[in-house]
């Protein structure tokens, strides 16, 4: 059974731990992956599942740069929970928004997104606008509309540390395992879709109308909400990873709920990197979520190996 079969098999399902599951029982036979230690092997499987369901459909980068604009200026998700509206922002911003030059918003971009985020902010009428951390920065706003989403999960100086050892056969185990991957799939190619979505990212950068094309490619790329966040949870723990985007969309969701609760608000819209819309826009929905069936999956993997 190859993997499109398996993301067939499982459409419906509610976790991506079924799908991570017949992954593992795919590669039993396979020597390479038996020699990638358990938390490395967790990661490929993650990789295998995020490129192989990039590359599922070849044409769907040229069908929606061809179709019609779905979004005329960011690309957002809207929903209605308790009689208040939710406009999640998403937008491109490349690397670092504060040290990266290279690849970061045009000023003429900035401006315009800028603008839309000061159009929102009303509250006399029962409507604002918040935003994730450092983008006053980048944008020239007021601090004090920031969700602190990137200070509540900072690690530790000593966790930092920690996270910087290098497990050099691990890494290179990895290299080959990746390359296995890449050979399965369409990545190395012009046509393929990471690298239209690379080429789109790029363009973003300086476009609003690629913001928004931009925007679509990753609603139609990417599996499902909330097998979606799932992937990428699995994926940091996977890689060690102590910023978790995953939980900082989680934190930035209930952070709204409280806005709108505090500030007696109809109508709040959160402008935030691109990854993080579908994630923000799932949890609104499930405030509750829990991490702690994904947590003792990942904890029991990697105790009996993968």
């Amino acid at each position: 059974m190859g993997i499109e079969e398996i993301l067939l098999e499982y459409d419906k399902a509610n976790s991506i731990i079924p799908i991570l599951e017949s992954i593992k029982r795919r590669t039993e036979n396979d020597g390479l992956y038996s020699l990638i230690p358990a938390q490395n092997r967790l990661g490929a499987f993650c990789r295998l599942i995020r490129y192989s369901t990039v590359e599922r459909d070849l044409y769907i980068a040229n069908n929606i740069l061809k179709r019609p604009r779905k979004f005329e200026t960011l690309p957002y998700i809207n929903l209605t929970l308790d009689d208040v509206n939710y406009t999640i922002f998403g937008f491109f911003h490349g690397f670092d928004r504060r040290k990266h030059f290279l690849r970061r918003l045009s000023p003429e971009l900035s401006l315009e997104i800028r603008a839309i985020i000061l159009s929102w902010q009303n509250p006399d009428d029962r409507k604002d606008a918040f935003y994730e951390e450092d983008a006053s920065f980048v944008l020239d706003l007021d601090k004090d509309k920031e969700i602190l989403d990137i200070s509540q999960f900072i690690p530790s100086k000593k966790e930092q540390k920690l996270s910087k050892n290098f497990d050099l056969p691990a890494a290179f185990k990895n290299f080959y395992s990746d390359i296995r991957i890449i050979l399965k799939t369409n990545l190395l190619k012009n046509n393929s879709n990471y690298y239209k979505l690379h080429y789109l990212g790029n363009k973003a950068l300086k476009s609003m109308h690629y913001q928004g094309k931009t925007g679509e490619l990753y609603l139609d790329l990417f599996l499902r909400e909330p097998l979606f966040l799932e992937l990428e949870y699995v994926s940091e723990k996977a890689a060690n990873t102590k910023l978790s985007n995953v939980k900082r969309s989680h934190f930035t969701a209930n952070m709204l709920l409280e806005k709108a609760k505090s500030g007696n608000l109809n109508n709040i819209a959160y402008f935030g990197g691109l990854a993080h819309m579908s994630q923000i826009a799932y949890f609104l929905k499930n405030p509750d979520y829990s991490f702690n069936a994904l947590d003792c999956y990942i904890k029991e993997g990697f105790i009996k190996g993968y």
